[in-house]
């Protein structure tokens, strides 16, 4: 979804609220984002009608599925980065946070992925708090898009006749964990492993597979953060 900075800081905002156990409400955002309360209610309208939040006077604001997706997205690319400007570039606050808020609205996924598996998988950022991974399940990415020795689980193979059948009788299908081993020349092809044989995927077909990233699920980090 294409939002503004602005309707990102709200969903972040409304997030961290109710993180914190407290009621969303007008005056407490407003507060928050040093804002004034018909600034407030005028965004809150916005996301309502992007079906990423609702609101009431008595319970305050409320994300929907589709609206803390979006705000743990963003959380997790702001304390991704955080940890990498940190461990990398060594920078402590108060520049640390004030980077990562602005770099956060112009990273890709695709760089945040790379700096995710550059810092081996971090599970919590400089100040301690958990870095959200309800994402690596719920982002798609096109094939063609994936770096080498990243793993990742097929989502949908939008193929029928030939193609489905080259994918199915390789066990190329969805809910199988690949990996790519080598890109060609111009991106024209993919090299991909399952771990057990090889597989090379045109970029035709590369550009319409839709693939998720696997992350360590072994990892009493995520089992506990699962429940």
């Amino acid at each position: 979804m294409d939002l503004s900075r602005t309707q990102q800081d709200y969903l972040k905002t409304i997030w961290n609220v109710k993180r914190k156990g407290q009621m969303a409400r007008i005056k407490i955002v407003a507060e928050t984002l040093d804002v004034k309360p018909p600034t407030v209610l005028s965004m809150f309208h916005q996301l309502d009608q992007h079906g990423l939040m609702t609101y009431n006077k008595r319970s305050g604001a409320q994300l929907t599925e589709a609206g803390r997706r979006e705000a743990e997205h963003l959380i997790r690319k702001h304390r991704l980065i955080e940890t990498f400007l940190q461990e990398v570039l060594h920078i402590e606050e108060p520049l640390l946070h004030d980077e990562a808020e602005k770099l956060e609205h112009v990273m890709s996924d695709k760089l945040i992925m790379r700096i995710d598996e550059f810092l081996n998988y971090p599970s919590v950022d400089p100040h301690g708090s958990i870095i959200p991974l309800s994402d690596q399940g719920s982002i798609k990415y096109s094939l063609n898009e994936m770096e080498p020795e990243i793993s990742f689980k097929v989502s949908q193979i939008p193929f029928a006749g030939e193609e489905n059948l080259f994918c199915t009788e390789n066990q190329f299908v969805p809910g199988s964990s690949w990996k790519i081993v080598q890109i060609g020349p111009q991106e024209e092809s993919f090299l991909v492993t399952n771990g057990e044989k090889h597989l090379a995927i045109s970029d035709h077909m590369a550009e319409k597979i839709t693939v998720t990233v696997i992350r360590d699920e072994s990892s009493d980090y995520e089992k506990s953060y699962q429940k």
